[in-house]
């Protein structure tokens, strides 16, 4: 049909609407070609920026990141200021998503020292240096991360509400302050990163990175071998927070925390947190484990009736877990 149509604008949106029928149905070989037909046909046509960035999304859901990069480097004068950053940034995730690290980097660097780096949006230039100081946590160069976030938060405390909205402070400063704690706990700075854990929670309670920093922390006690400190900050999440996602893990932990501490009270009270579980969180994958933990505490107390109960209801309650006669 568009070898009959003479107008070229309509025969380029025509060409997009099919390329992007190809892309929807994740036929992305097909997609590839369609937006580099219409692009190459209409090169200036009004459509061309919003042709050129789902070419790049394309090419990066195909799995062809170096020919999405070939594909950004060499058109991003074409590409308009809003749509050439969200192409980068779901570039650079997706390297970092495949473990690609050293290829994000490059590209963070090449994009932070580029002539265009002084236009770039606040939020994306905090993110991608968020991303850079992620990246780094997961390399070699830990000890430069704290450097790198406080960065961040400095950058934050000088943009003006004009110029980033509120929410997206809000989740940058949260993320850059765990990544920080994270960093100063890798590096040996526990006190630090301890009290960047407390300001994070203070600043942003009920955040996601707030939330995750209790599972954090109370491991980093478990590793210590401090398991009652571990333990209370396990239950902190879960009773502040019974909604959360981390909240059965938080459970289950604090009860193999109650577990290591050895003394038949402990026990009790690992009994009772698996209780939690089982009650509160029936559905959840880990009410298998709950229940399996309960009988090894009871077999502890030398309770070894009600061990081998449970162990019977837990049988009789998930007889297709791949785990029942672990």
């Amino acid at each position: 049909m568009r070898e009959f149509i003479v107008d070229a604008e309509q025969r380029a949106h025509i060409g997009m609407l099919i390329a992007d029928c190809y892309f929807i149905n994740k036929d992305y070989e097909n997609a590839n070609k369609f937006y580099k037909t219409v692009l190459a046909e209409a090169p200036r046509s009004p459509l061309s920026s919003r042709l050129m960035y789902q070419l790049v999304i394309s090419l990066i859901r195909s799995g062809d990141t170096d020919g999405a990069a070939k594909q950004l480097n060499e058109l991003e004068t074409q590409l308009n200021s809003l749509e050439r950053w969200k192409a980068e940034w779901n570039l650079l995730y997706t390297l970092q998503q495949n473990g690609n690290s050293d290829a994000a980097l490059k590209r963070i660097k090449n994009i932070t020292q580029s002539k265009s780096a002084d236009n770039l949006p606040n939020d994306f230039l905090l993110r991608i240096q968020w991303m850079e100081a992620n990246l780094a946590l997961g390399s070699q160069d830990t000890a430069i991360v704290p450097a790198l976030t406080d960065a961040i938060l400095t950058q934050l405390d000088r943009i003006d509400q004009a110029g980033i909205k509120d929410e997206d402070r809000a989740i940058i400063t949260s993320q850059t302050l765990l990544l920080k704690a994270r960093a100063l706990m890798k590096i040996g700075q526990h006190e630090a990163a301890l009290q960047t854990y407390t300001e994070l929670r203070q600043r942003f309670a009920g955040s996601a990175p707030a939330l995750t920093s209790f599972l954090d922390e109370a491991r980093y006690y478990s590793r210590q071998g401090k398991s009652t400190e571990a333990q209370q900050i396990f239950l902190k999440l879960a009773d502040k927070y019974p909604e959360s996602e981390h909240t059965p893990f938080a459970l289950y932990e604090a009860a193999l925390s109650a577990e290591a501490q050895g003394l038949p009270r402990t026990y009790e009270q690992g009994l009772t947190i698996l209780q939690r579980i089982i009650n509160d969180y029936p559905e959840h994958g880990l009410a298998f484990y709950a229940r399996n933990k309960q009988g090894d505490l009871l077999r502890r107390l030398n309770l070894f009736g009600r061990a081998q109960t449970r162990y019977e209801d837990l049988l009789r309650r998930h007889p297709e877990h791949p785990e029942k006669n672990a």
